[in-house]
């Protein structure tokens, strides 16, 4: 059912891919992780929001490196990656970090990345459950020149909820 189901997912009518979309999700299991985020890469904005929130359900931290990827894509629709930097946050994973980082100390007028991109992956960094996600945005915090978008980061890492002693 599984391959079935993952070959629907590069159907040209947009429904049937999401319906696909939300079947492999129902099923769940390693199968249908690889298959969603395989089929990241391949599809509209619509669909990949679709499955980016699929695979945050499943808990898909197999998937990390595939969302990171669509993460880094400048030419993804914005809303897409901001919902893929924050799939990368909830998934907790330490292979995340990089592509968050990476997002965040990316800044200028050539180059960089949008405001909003950067702000969407400290809150995914200080959401984050992996060890070393928020020394990342203290450090980019530092180096961060005085400005609105400095400001966003630093209430982003003021409001991140305490983590549990270990």
């Amino acid at each position: 059912v599984v391959p079935d189901l993952g070959r629907t997912l590069h159907h040209s009518d947009v429904r049937v891919k999401r319906a696909a979309v939300r079947a492999l999700a129902k099923i769940g299991g390693t199968a249908a992780e690889r298959e969603l985020a395989a089929a990241l890469h391949e599809n509209e904005a619509a669909t990949q929001t679709e499955i980016l929130q699929s695979l945050v359900t499943m808990r898909a931290r197999g998937a990390v490196f595939d969302i990171g990827a669509i993460l880094k894509e400048r030419r993804a629709e914005l809303p897409v990656r901001i919902l893929a930097a924050d799939a990368i946050g909830q998934l907790g994973s330490a292979d995340g970090l990089p592509y968050l980082s990476e997002v965040l100390r990316r800044r200028g007028r050539i180059g960089g990345e949008p405001a909003e991109l950067r702000i969407a992956a400290a809150d995914a960094l200080n959401a984050s459950s992996a060890d070393g996600a928020r020394e990342i945005v203290a450090s980019v915090l530092e180096s961060e020149p005085r400005g609105t978008v400095r400001d966003l980061i630093l209430k982003s890492l003021q409001r991140a909820r305490p983590r549990a002693e270990s």
